[in-house]
């Protein structure tokens, strides 16, 4: 078992003791201690009070609604400014505060205080600060710590803020929306637009959830919808979406958590331990950027489609996950179940790695189970074939690795690790019995979908597979066909179970000699192949002479 990094101020059986002996009592004075009628005036005429203009500070409004135990009344498509702090400090556990902005948009202003628990970037600032007593603000900045906890030293609060149906719109700066103090947030329909983060915490702020909130870019590059700098675990992340410029979460200490459900969005693990990714969809093609970040992280990537990035030979093509540790503990990746995506466009292009392992250290590990690749072309409907792959990248003694050994990456199962003596790639399932029937290819056509490179002539093409077992099938016969403009061409490669990684050469007109040679993953009985001119299902032809075609 591993230690936090971050041990907890008090225990967590202080909270667990203060909600077994609350009662009804401590129950109705967390509905809210003021119930007298003054005070329900009071908070109706501050829900009155509310301006909604988008330049007069509505903080102090929402201030006295939380203070009178009610909830601010927001209406549609109306713009409220937030240029103070909101303190939510009951001096109790099970105080609830609730935020239905009902369509409305809640502005971050300049005058927002920061804080120094904000360790990773102590100049944002925030608007809410759930279970932190407002004594704790001092010259623009407030102190979120054990002495300032509203609900007391010894126990957190279960939950102190819920937001629904709205958007927090940071107006491009440098600021974020809440920062908690050992309790947890609720965000349910929330679009966070041109801002840092809608959510941070200090000290065991277990069980956050955000629920089809989306993050739009147009604020600062590193933003997410949450950026843990403190241990809290369980979090829960369900349908949530990103633009590819922008990222999704980023978490450090944690201890349990499910992302499942989101689209694109970059994800950051550090530190972490029994992190689920599922059925996600991650397109790192529309920023080229990786999308899964891991340091040091046990985590299952589970039922996701993942996109590889794209561009010309030559260019950084960074992977769609990446694992890049730089200390203990060592990472443990499991893709499970998951497919590699290669999304052809209107070029020829090479496609970027799956997974790269960049940094590693005794014990890093990759394992896939299940994993596939598949291909398609623009403008065919959304119709995907089995393709070659997957790509395994990263240091030149990864690599190395996997080139001794395409035929068990293309299997999908398979184990990838260093035990400290050196990288070694092993299959996790039996490998076919080996036959030696020839592999062909067929069916070939022009593809009008690609602007490909491929001149506008003759080619031939010959294949020749290598076994599971070991050892090689016989080459297939030629296969010609004459391309009549310039572009790319379609054809299926045909195998049977035992072959794992196929060799195919391309030749020009009637010459005896291949231009162009490549060795790829391929472990179904058919793959669809593009030939774009420099790559073949965006894997990268080399010179036909590395590599001679059997006599």
């Amino acid at each position: 078992m591993r230690e936090r990094v971050l041990p907890p101020s008090p225990s967590r059986r202080g909270f667990l003791k203060s909600l077994s002996i609350a009662g009804a009592g401590t129950a109705l004075a967390a509905v809210g201690s003021v119930a007298n009628a003054g005070a329900a005036d009071a908070a109706l005429q501050q829900s009155a009070a509310l301006i909604g203009d988008g330049t007069t500070d509505d903080a102090p409004a929402i201030q006295a609604a939380y203070d009178a135990g009610r909830q601010p009344a927001f209406a549609a498509n109306r713009t409220y400014y937030l240029n103070s702090p909101i303190f939510l400090d009951r001096p109790t556990s099970l105080s609830m505060f609730v935020l239905e902005l009902n369509g409305a948009i809640l502005k971050l202003g300049p005058n927002l205080p920061t804080t120094d628990a904000f360790w990773r970037e102590t100049a944002v600032k925030w608007a809410f600060f759930p279970n932190t007593k407002r004594t704790a603000l001092q010259s623009g900045k407030v102190d979120v710590s054990v002495n300032t906890r509203a609900s007391g030293t010894n126990t957190g609060a279960l939950i102190s803020l819920i937001v629904r149906n709205g958007t927090i719109d940071g107006n491009g700066a440098n600021v974020g929306f809440a920062f908690a103090n050992r309790t947890a947030a609720r965000f349910e329909s929330v679009v966070l637009r041109r801002g840092r983060a809608l959510l941070s915490w200090t000290d065991y702020s277990d069980a956050n959830v955000f629920l089809q909130c989306h993050n739009r870019a147009g604020g600062p590059a590193n933003s997410v919808l949450v950026e843990q700098v403190s241990s809290g675990d369980g979090l829960l992340m369900q349908s949530c979406k990103a633009d590819a410029a922008v990222g999704l979460a980023r978490l450090k200490y944690c201890r349990g958590a499910e992302i499942v459900g989101t689209v694109t969005g970059r994800i950051e693990l550090d530190a972490c331990s029994a992190i689920q990714i599922r059925g996600g969809h991650q397109e790192a093609p529309i920023i080229n950027q990786t999308m899964v970040d891991i340091r040091s992280s046990d985590v299952v990537i589970d039922t996701t489609a993942l996109y590889l990035t794209r561009g010309q030979a030559g260019d950084a093509l960074p992977p769609v996950v990446r694992i890049a540790d730089s200390g203990s503990p060592a990472s443990s990746v499991v893709i499970r179940d998951s497919i590699e995506m290669r999304a052809l466009v209107r070029s020829d292009e090479q496609l970027g790695s799956l997974v790269a392992i960049e940094r590693a250290v005794p014990g890093t590990r990759l394992e896939a189970r299940g994993l596939t690749a598949v291909v398609s072309v623009r403008d065919i409907g959304g119709l995907w074939s089995r393709s070659v792959g997957p790509s395994i990248g990263g240091a030149s003694a990864v690599t190395s690795a996997v080139s001794r050994s395409l035929a068990t990456v293309a299997s999908g199962d398979f184990k990838l690790q260093d035990p400290g003596t050196g990288w070694v790639l092993s299959p996790t399932t039996a490998p076919v019995s080996a036959t030696a029937a020839t592999p062909s290819l067929w069916s070939l056509s022009t593809v009008e979908e690609i602007q490909g490179t491929l001149p506008a002539k003759g080619h031939r093409y010959r294949c020749q597979g290598r076994l599971a077992g070991g050892g090689y099938t016989p080459a297939s016969a030629f296969t010609s066909w004459v391309t009549p403009t310039r572009g790319a061409l379609r054809f299926l490669l045909a195998a049977n179970g035992a072959v794992q990684e196929m060799r195919i050469w391309r030749f020009v007109g009637t010459s005896a000699t291949a231009n162009a040679y490549v060795a790829v993953p391929a472990a179904a009985l058919t793959h669809t192949l593009y030939d774009t001119g420099a790559n073949v299902n965006g894997f990268g032809w080399k010179p036909g002479s590395t590599v001679p075609p059997p006599g």
